[in-house]
């Protein structure tokens, strides 16, 4: 699946996501709150500072009273 940054401060900075980038990813993960994210290799990041393409969609939604 695809992931967006949302947010990048709390991670490392030799992790280094960009915020608004995309990135390859996998929900398989140990935990609900980790999502695997690939950049330059498969890292476990915190899942709150990513979106899927479905949750944009449904805070645009939300955001437009839909």
């Amino acid at each position: 699946m695809k992931v967006i940054c949302v947010n990048n401060q709390s991670i490392l900075e030799r992790l280094s996501v960009t915020v608004g980038k995309w990135y390859d990813a996998n929900d398989y993960g140990m935990s609900p709150d980790l999502i695997l994210v690939k950049n330059d290799r498969w890292s476990y990041l915190d899942r709150k500072n990513f979106r899927t393409v479905e949750e944009l969609r449904e805070d645009k939604l939300k955001y437009l009273g839909i």
